[in-house]
């Protein structure tokens, strides 16, 4: 083997592709010859093979990535899907809860139907069953009423005639046999009727008692020439009114009431069925009317349309004391009455009247804000169209407010609220609207009806506002009266003047 040989064994090719070569220390044409030969040669040769194992993997490795690519795409269409489906099963289940509530609400208001007209048709029968048995009332208490008119009659006219006056002076006895009680005398009732009734018979039954009767003679039966008269009974009625009614004596009366057991006086006041009873002992007829009947009859007939005409609204001012319900008025009607009251209050309901700029009337009531005055404030509430309730700003909702609250309410009147003194620094109107609340008065400012004027009868701001808020309320009321009929009124206060007799 030659040295060329061996050194072209000594060549190595490394990984990077590059010759090395043994020997490079020594010089030889030849064999550096043979090394780039080699060299040119293997790369030659491997460079082919090389590019086509590389490229197998970069095609390998871009299928893989189109195949991921792929499922992931796959995978957001099967989430969208499955999103999909999900809201439909919402929308489904939200219907069918809508449909569900539905017909919960239809069966609950057909079963608040039923029993609305079950309990209509409870109380319809209830009120006949009330009205029957009201009715077999009445009757048994007419038919007891008679029983014991018969029986006290039957009695008297028995104690008669055994003992009549010539017969008594005489000493003579024809003893006249006496008419048998009635069975239904003897019947045994219970209650108030029959305790008055047992007492009036053990009276007659006693020796001085029916002497009595035989020194006055027929004390109280019936006379031949009596008149008898029909007595109308109210609820209450006086002693003195009912014997006046009757045309007897006061004393008759009362001493009737006394044999029945009750110790009155001829201005005390009776209940109707013991008026009754008075009426048929002394042989009159009677008929039994409510109060409200008697103010019908007093009112007549209704006026006709065609005669009624406008009037002013009565207006009636409440509110607690020293929150300026006086000085109010005065800056309406533009005096001093507040100057002159005792102590600085007012004591008495005052009326006065007033023309606004437009030429219509107003009535004003004034009323006492003082707690002793709860009587007035009643009285002047009962009797009003429209209560105008005062409350200082600086002091809010006070108790004669709350009061004066009341008294509107249950004559069921409406109510402006005039917010006064709101002139000075320590005023808070939307505190007292607020206030308001707690009593079942919401402002128009909150949404509600009540009207609220911010005003200061000090500074005469805001009146006019007020005014126009009362005759808008009069418009609303449509206030009208017919001035060609027979007047009537109401006593709001009175006194006596013992000076003019």
């Amino acid at each position: 083997m030659t040295d060329s040989d061996k050194t072209a064994k000594k060549g190595t090719l490394s990984l990077g592709g590059t010759l090395s070569l043994g020997n490079s220390g020594k010089s030889g044409g030849a064999k550096s010859g043979v090394a780039v030969e080699v060299k040119r040669r293997r790369f030659n040769s491997s460079s082919p093979a090389q590019s086509n194992e590389g490229s197998k993997p970069a095609e390998s490795g871009n299928s893989e990535l189109d195949q991921r690519l792929k499922a992931l795409e796959k995978a957001k269409e099967n989430e969208a899907a499955e999103a999909k489906l999900r809201e439909e099963e919402r929308k489904r289940t939200e219907e069918l809860k809508a449909l569900k509530a539905q017909k919960d609400a239809e069966s609950q208001e057909k079963e608040a139907a039923r029993k609305a007209m079950e309990n209509a048709k409870a109380e319809e029968a209830q009120s006949k069953v009330d009205a029957e048995e009201q009715k077999k009332e009445e009757e048994r208490r007419k038919q007891e009423l008679a029983e014991q008119q018969a029986a006290a009659s039957t009695a008297e006219k028995g104690s008669v005639k055994r003992f009549t006056a010539d017969e008594f002076t005489g000493g003579k006895k024809k003893g006249a046999a006496t008419k048998p009680a009635s069975p239904s005398a003897n019947k045994k009732r219970g209650g108030r009727n029959a305790y008055l009734e047992d007492l009036e018979t053990r009276m007659r039954t006693m020796p001085r008692y029916r002497r009595q009767k035989i020194k006055k003679g027929s004390g109280f039966e019936q006379s031949g020439d009596k008149v008898i008269r029909e007595v109308v009974i109210s609820d209450i009625i006086t002693v003195q009114e009912l014997a006046n009614r009757m045309s007897e004596k006061v004393g008759d009366v009362v001493k009737k009431l006394m044999m029945m057991g009750q110790m009155v006086t001829q201005n005390q006041s009776i209940d109707q069925e013991t008026a009754a009873l008075i009426v048929e002992e002394f042989g009159h007829t009677y008929k039994l009317v409510s109060d409200n009947a008697i103010e019908e009859d007093l009112a007549g007939e209704a006026d006709k349309k065609s005669e009624l005409m406008e009037r002013p609204p009565v207006v009636t001012v409440m509110g607690h004391v020293d929150h300026g319900k006086t000085s109010l008025l005065d800056a309406l009607r533009k005096t001093h009455v507040v100057d002159g009251e005792a102590g600085g209050i007012t004591q008495h309901i005052g009326t006065y009247q007033i023309r606004t700029e437009s030429g219509r009337l107003i009535t004003f009531l004034d009323t006492p804000g003082h707690e002793a005055f709860t009587s007035m404030r009643a009285r002047g509430a009962s009797v009003t169209d429209i209560v105008i309730l005062i409350v200082a700003a600086d002091d809010g909702i006070m108790p004669q407010t709350v009061e004066a609250i009341r008294h509107a309410k249950a004559a069921e009147v409406p109510i402006i609220v005039a917010i006064n003194k709101c002139d000075k620094p320590e005023a808070n109107p939307d505190r007292v609207k607020q206030e308001l609340l707690s009593h079942d008065l919401v402002p128009e400012d909150f949404g509600g009806d009540i009207v609220c004027c911010e005003i200061s009868a000090k500074a005469g701001t805001g009146l006019e506002h007020l005014e126009e808020m009362i005759l808008l309320q009069a418009d609303v009321l449509e206030l009208t009266a017919n001035p060609e009929r027979r007047a009537d009124g109401v006593v709001v206060e009175s006194r006596l003047d013992k000076g003019r007799g």
